[in-house]
């Protein structure tokens, strides 16, 4: 179609920006109506930048802002109670734990000490290895549907003991030492070898331990030992508690009775003796056996590293409130980033997660409302060529391999990232003529050759040619067909254009111009098959009649008038000639009342106050009632 002169305009309007609805559920505002940032049209480079907050899940404990409070003079009772609100600090004494040590899947080897025994659990009997000197180190393999107690000795493995169906308990020494495939470590307390179900991992390793020792090896492997005191405390009582429930199993141990939690973020991070440090065992001792209860429960207390300055809300004591302490904590050593960041990350990541084809458009729903950009994202629809998915946004948090699931996508416009998707300054709307500017209600840039225009509730959409000048003339966004909802398309039969906007269309051919029609003539025409319909295409746009009452279009092959009392219908051919001979809308007929349609030996349309009949021999005859 040939190319309209773009002219910039000059628009004098404030800037009104779609308010975003918000839901109350449970107390939390969930943000649905999604903001100019939250629509991304695919990068020219292939790259998502995301602005965030925060680093991991938001509920309970933020680690940074412990820091930060404990800096601030709160005590590790204060902080607990701004993290868990409505929980209480109770003991739990004679608690013990029973620890996967993943990893260890065919065999626990341990060195060889004074005091080191080996007991089978099921009959009791009791090796005393220790008492051997020859003996290395000693180990538990799994061999098939029985264990075999082995020693190292003068260089080779040799049976200690009769084969075994276990489980065989290695215990007696203050602590194990572990020769572990990944590095030796040590533990306090026992280790339990037990057969497993699962045939990829035959021998479950659990450290039998009492609650403050695992919470030793805990602690240090989940906040830096150099940290507030205050805040190795309210660690030590987090790690306590969430330690004294199971903790769901990751998949890769198969669900078992054989033991309570794992050494890995699975749960929390446990590495025993070796992992200790002086400050952290001074904060498990200066809390000793405290947990917090809710209700009459201990609870699994969560806790995250950052939460970029408001916790999430997942009922119970894990309310949505407002945290001082966060950024103040990650500034503090250093760590702004935790609390505050920005990445790139390749759009490929989310195709092959999602199985989306080509990604064209990524676009957040849902938020949960608290703090910047509108909080926390809860639901993404992801457009591909393949398909569109609607996901989580913890979803594409762990796709994009982001931080947490509070960030942006407003690094890049919508309007600049539709400008990028259509090939930048070398797409066929070139490179920019002015700077992205106010509409009323959204905003807009134009082109060496049209314009993108957005607003919340139409998204983003091109306009060129001949159709944005005409759209120009009938007043932009403020006429009355509104924001475009639709680029520019080709017609289905092949020779014209269209754009649909808010309040109707403009369609193009090249024998008709760029036209607009809207409203319920819109619906007649689209009725009778839009520009394959017997109207073909518009040639004017929507007019008033002359005598003031209704509306029409003229079309190439007919025309379509509308009053309120007798709604749109078509008119076209001879009866159409013979109704503007005789005076259109203001003659005795008037307005038509209906579409033309088949009667024996010919075609009718009815009017007001008569009808025009047609047929091959009379031609077009008009019907008045006496």
């Amino acid at each position: 179609m040939p190319a309209a002169s773009v002219h910039r305009r000059s628009v004098s309007v404030r800037a009104v920006l779609a308010a975003a609805l918000l839901v109350l559920v449970g107390g939390v505002p969930l943000v649905n109506v999604a903001a100019a940032g939250d629509v991304v049209y695919r990068p020219a480079d292939g790259m998502l930048t995301f602005d965030g907050r925060g680093f991991g899940h938001g509920r309970g404990l933020s680690q940074y802002g412990a820091h930060g409070a404990g800096l601030r003079g709160l005590g590790y009772a204060q902080i607990l109670a701004h993290y868990y609100p409505g929980t209480a600090l109770a003991t739990a004494a004679g608690v013990s734990r029973r620890v996967l040590i993943t990893g260890e899947d065919a065999d626990a080897v341990v060195t060889n000490t004074a005091g080191l025994r080996v007991r089978n659990e099921p009959s009791g009997a009791v090796l005393d290895t220790g008492a051997r000197g020859d003996w290395a180190q000693v180990r538990v393999r799994a061999d098939g549907t029985v264990l075999r107690v082995e020693a190292l000795q003068g260089g080779g493995w040799v049976a200690a003991w009769p084969p075994v169906t276990g489980p065989v308990v290695l215990e007696g020494p203050g602590t194990l030492r572990l020769a572990h495939p990944a590095e030796p470590r040590t533990y306090r307390g026992a280790l339990r070898a037990a057969l497993s179900a699962e045939g990829t991992k035959p021998l479950y390793v659990v450290n039998v331990v009492g609650l403050d020792d695992y919470v030793r090896g805990v602690v240090p492997a989940e906040m830096p030992s150099t940290w507030h005191p205050e805040a190795l405390k309210a660690q030590a009582v987090a790690a306590r508690s969430y330690g004294s429930k199971p903790c769901p199993q990751p998949r890769s141990y198969p669900t078992t009775s054989l033991y309570d939690v794992v050494d890995t973020t699975s749960c929390q991070v446990y590495r025993g003796v070796g992992g200790e440090a002086v400050s952290t065992n001074a904060a498990v001792a200066a809390t000793a056996g405290q947990v917090l209860t809710y209700g009459p429960d201990v609870l699994r207390a969560e806790f995250s590293a950052a939460n970029g300055g408001w916790s999430v809300a997942a009922g119970g004591p894990y309310v949505a409130r407002e945290d001082p302490f966060d950024g103040e904590g990650a500034a503090a050593v250093g760590h702004p980033a935790v609390h505050r960041w920005t990445v790139r990350r390749p759009i490929s990541g989310l195709e092959t997660a999602f199985a989306t084809g080509t990604l064209r458009e990524v676009r957040v729903l849902q938020r949960d409302g608290l703090g910047e950009w509108g909080g926390r994202v809860l639901r993404v629809r992801l457009v591909g060529d393949l398909r569109t998915v609607e996901v989580t946004g913890e979803q594409v948090r762990t796709a994009a391999g982001l931080r947490s699931s509070w960030f942006d996508l407003a690094a890049v416009s919508p309007i600049d990232s539709k400008h990028a998707a259509l090939g930048g300054s070398g797409g066929f709307l070139g490179a920019p003529v002015g700077p992205e500017a106010d509409a009323v209600g959204g905003r807009f840039r134009y082109y060496q050759g049209g314009a993108i225009y957005w607003s919340a509730a139409s998204g983003v959409h091109e306009v060129h040619g001949a159709i944005l000048g005409r759209w120009g003339s009938l007043g932009w966004e403020r006429g009355a067909l509104g924001f475009p909802v639709t680029d520019e398309l080709g017609t289905p039969d092949g020779v014209g254009r269209y754009n649909h906007f808010q309040g109707g269309s403009v369609y193009w051919s090249p024998r008709s111009d760029a036209r607009e029609i809207r409203g319920a003539i819109r619906g007649t025409w689209g009725r009778l098959g839009w520009e394959r319909g017997p109207l073909a295409y518009p040639v004017t746009d929507e007019q008033g009649t002359p005598d003031g009452v209704g509306r029409y279009n003229h079309f190439q092959g007919g025309s379509v008038y509308w009053t309120p009392s007798t709604g749109a219908h078509e008119v076209r051919g001879a009866i159409r000639l013979r109704w503007a001979s005789l005076g259109w809308e203001r003659s005795r007929l008037g307005y038509p009342v209906s579409d033309e349609y088949d009667v024996p030996g010919g075609r009718q349309s009815s009017f007001q106050r008569g009808l025009i009949r047609w047929d091959a021999f009379t031609g077009a005859t008009t019907v008045v009632p006496g």
